[in-house]
């Protein structure tokens, strides 16, 4: 798995171009409480996308990003400034915070390639405050890398998407990859929904995003 995550690095960062995916930040980003002070973890921040985002979003926040994949963390650290935290840690592990820590956790696409996504929920309601907030994005059954692309083609035009063909392509490939490893989890809304509230969150919204091609799920934890 570790040289899937090494190869995707390299033209993972194509993804910024694409409307549908800027669009996808920001549907998470539009979830995100106005808070003082805020304690945020990123989980699989990946090249620090997010992240960059988030600094902008909310600049009194305190920021943590975790990722397995050393490269994707190397890339990260290009974008984001110095009162960021990145760390290296494993999504299928006990995460390395204690209780309560943060008071929104992020996730986007990655709740489909952790081991056990029941696990890996259940770390975050455990690193969550009481009544904090999880936003995540995961990919949905039958997700269709060309749907993205067109949409994206849409709103731009084809002649200025032609100049990423080669690493969308790329992309795509990883993708398809993806989508054919059986380790791999990809829900239906009932069973998302039912896998979250299993691992103790309580009111749940899930809607789509990402040109109709993720799931972008708010929780929040009991205030008690």
């Amino acid at each position: 798995m570790s040289i899937f995550w090494k190869i995707y690095s390299m033209a993972y960062d194509i993804l910024l171009e694409l409307a549908p995916y800027q669009e996808m930040i920001r549907d998470v980003g539009a979830g995100i409480p106005a808070v003082d002070k805020l304690q945020v973890l990123d989980a699989g921040c990946g090249t620090g996308n997010l992240l960059q985002f988030l600094e902008k979003k909310i600049p009194g926040a305190t920021l943590v990003g975790i990722d397995l994949s050393p490269e994707m963390l190397q890339l990260a650290r290009t974008k984001i400034s110095g009162q960021t935290s990145l760390i290296q840690a494993d999504l299928n592990k006990a995460l390395p915070f204690h209780d309560a820590a943060f008071g929104l956790i992020t996730s986007t696409n990655v709740l489909y390639f952790v081991k056990e996504p029941r696990y890996t929920l259940q770390e975050y309601q455990r690193l969550l405050n009481p009544g904090g907030l999880l936003i995540l994005t995961t990919l949905k059954p039958g997700f269709a890398p060309l749907k993205i692309i067109s949409e994206h083609m849409k709103k731009v035009g084809f002649f200025r998407t032609l100049r990423f063909v080669m690493p969308l392509i790329w992309v795509g490939l990883c993708n398809i990859y993806s989508l054919n490893n059986k380790n791999f989890h990809y829900f239906n809304k009932p069973e998302l929904e039912s896998l979250i509230k299993a691992a103790g969150f309580l009111t749940v919204s899930i809607k789509e995003t990402y040109a109709g091609q993720d799931w972008l799920v708010v929780a929040d934890k009991s205030p008690k």
